[in-house]
């Protein structure tokens, strides 16, 4: 194991029981796979010679992507120009863990579309996910750009703030890390320059509907004529204003709703007052995020504005994160609120593109980044259990006050903690619609509800207002018996997937993506033949490659986001391993994935044709009811 080797003379002289002379004895033994090493350890132990055996474990790096303006750790970075509160939650060793891939809802007013770190092919930004509301509708172009020039200043910005803040594309070599890698944003449009309360209750119910896991609310609402300081402002009293049955829609779907306090300075120390939290954020539905700076005190400015004063505080604040001089993504080359210090030139000069901003508006997508990665780890846990795991790791727990709520999370132990729930494998539901001649496969319940109740993106092209729900396939579950929200379907699998990159049985061979893609009838592609007979037909599609995602797109296809892991085909399979074949159907138009032990049935069905110049994507384990191992 030590290369550098003692000279026999100096040797002699050493106890054998010094660190010294113990090191020179220890060597490191390889075997073809882990069944063989797993004897070999065993038959080690019983030699008497032997008087130490054990695996070459690896130790916890702490992950520092390429990302230029994430380190926080030399004389040239500062609060300005850096990315503090990433590191103030322990991201970094968590993303050695996990790197995110679940679907979070952006319910802001748009993003950047062509920012050069939120349009990253390897993000899946360009998807299904976009739509813009206006005060009474949804408009008919997806465009969700904040748009200053049409929108007037003020409008562009803080949308891609708080976006990059949740998923910038990371590990680029470009700008900013965000919180969740990998993560989907389900980008809505709510109004510019302020949000409009009907299109973020529209918002709310677009991205609960087609599948939200996660949804961040950087903003505050009013109940008509009641200020939200009112105590009696909530959905006891208020119940049928529609802000109430929209987080009730949420809850019900189980998704982890996350919001911002507030910038009122209001610590809300006197326990008469109970209500100083802003509403969406003070109903008890919600994860309600309070602000703090650099320093890990709570946020208070020392020149306050109108309504900006710091961070508010109250009876249902669950956590405090970073909101002070926050550095993410920005509208490039414009400043939507200067006097607040936003936008592209504030702070100190980090290039076009990224620029600081202040508020509890911050606070919230750190939160929803973290509460991302825990939705990865393990997709089945309930909205109640990822809350509890995000609380009960932070910094105060148990201990809660009105100021810091259980204080700030600590991303790393939170996961550390879900992966133990679950050995990092999950279902990945099956499903099939003869309406629209598709296969579609997920790990999310969200959107296996979404599927079933014919909500899943990309819905049909025209007619826009047809139902077309998806029938469950394969072999139903043991421990997951039920979509949210009491779906009719029983959820069904055909084989097991990982939630994360990391190989269980290499160090040195990662899991590779299964990512998900979608096209439809109607969408700008080349012409389809089957639009003609089915002008509904839609079909998604899974590759482990981005060269495989880049073919697909310039075929017409979009980007919906990754689905899990998958062993390596590189790799010899583990035991109980099958491989994932992919086929296609001409006349459907579809592409399918299935464990080989269904290629009979499935060729019997029309999928013979290859997809690429392969017929299997890699190894994944047969779904027999039951937890792989």
């Amino acid at each position: 194991m030590i290369p550098e080797r003692i000279p026999p003379l100096r040797r002699v002289t050493l106890n054998k029981t010094d660190p010294e002379e113990m090191l020179q004895r220890y060597v490191v033994l390889t075997y073809p796979n882990s069944v063989v090493a797993t004897v070999m350890k065993e038959k080690l132990s019983r030699d008497s010679n032997v008087i130490w055996v054990g695996e070459n474990s690896y130790g916890e790096y702490s992950v520092t992507p390429s990302d230029p303006l994430f380190p926080w750790y030399s004389w040239y970075f500062t609060v300005y120009n850096s990315q503090w509160g990433m590191n103030s939650l322990s991201l970094g060793t968590a993303w050695d863990k996990v790197r995110g891939h679940a679907y979070l809802g952006h319910i802001d007013n748009g993003i950047q579309l062509g920012h050069p770190d939120l349009a990253n092919l390897s993000q899946p930004w360009l998807t299904n996910f976009r739509v813009q509301f206006s005060a009474n509708y949804a408009t008919t172009n997806t465009s969700v750009d904040e748009d200053p020039a049409g929108s007037g200043n003020g409008a562009a910005g803080r949308g891609s703030h708080t976006a990059g803040i949740m998923a910038a594309a990371t590990n680029n070599s470009l700008g900013v890390a965000g919180a969740c890698w990998n993560c989907s944003l389900m980008v809505i449009k709510a109004g510019a320059p302020s949000i409009i309360k009907s299109a973020a209750i529209s918002g709310i119910n677009r991205t609960v509907s087609t599948g939200a896991q996660v949804l961040n609310l950087s903003f505050g609402l009013q109940f008509d004529n009641c200020t939200w300081t009112n105590s009696s402002c909530n959905c006891t009293s208020y119940p049928n204003d529609p802000l109430c049955p929209a987080l009730a829609y949420a809850a019900a779907q189980d998704v982890v709703v996350i919001a911002a306090s507030g910038n009122h300075g209001f610590l809300n120390t006197t326990p008469t007052i109970t209500n100083t939290i802003q509403f969406p954020a003070a109903d008890p539905r919600v994860i309600a995020v309070g602000g703090t700076d650099a320093y890990g005190n709570i946020w208070q400015e020392s020149n306050p504005q109108p309504n900006f004063v710091g961070s508010n505080g109250g009876q249902n604040l669950a956590l405090v994160a970073p909101a002070k001089d926050v550095l993410s993504t920005v509208y490039t080359n414009y400043n939507w609120n200067a006097p607040l210090r936003c936008g592209d030139n504030a702070g100190d000069s980090v290039g076009a593109g990224y620029g600081i901003c202040t508020g509890t508006s911050m606070s919230a997508p750190h939160v929803a980044g973290i509460a991302g990665l825990l939705r990865s780890v393990n997709p089945l846990l309930t909205r109640d259990q990822i809350k509890s795991y995000l609380v009960s790791y932070a910094s105060r727990y148990p201990n809660w006050d009105r100021a810091w709520g259980y204080g700030i999370p600590n991303a790393n132990a939170s996961v550390m903690a879900v992966q133990s729930t679950n050995d990092r494998l999950t279902p990945l539901f099956s499903f099939y619609s003869s309406g629209l001649e598709n296969y579609f496969y997920t790990t999310v319940p969200q959107m296996g509800k979404a599927a079933v109740t014919g909500n899943v993106l990309p819905g049909p092209g025209f007619p826009f207002n047809l139902y077309y729900p998806y029938a469950s396939v394969g072999t139903a579950l043991w421990s997951y018996t039920g979509f949210p929200g009491g779906a009719s379907q029983v959820p069904r699998a055909q084989v097991w997937v990982y939630t994360t990159h990391v190989n269980p049985f290499s160090p040195y061979y990662e899991l590779v993506p299964l990512y998900r893609m979608s096209y439809k009838c109607g969408d700008p592609a080349p012409y389809n033949p089957i639009c003609s007979r089915n002008y509904s037909h839609v079909d998604h599609t899974y590759t482990t490659e981005l060269t495989g995602v880049q073919q697909y797109v310039s075929s017409g296809y979009k980007l919906d986001g990754i689905e899990g892991y998958i062993y390596p085909k590189s790799l010899s399979p583990q035991p109980g391993m099958v491989r994932l074949m992919r086929k296609y159907n001409s006349y459907r138009d579809d592409h399918a994935i299935f464990p080989e032990s269904e290629l009979s049935y499935m060729t019997g069905q029309g999928y013979t044709q290859n997809s690429g110049n392969t017929d299997w994507i890699g190894y994944v384990y047969p779904n027999y009811g039951y937890r792989p191992y």
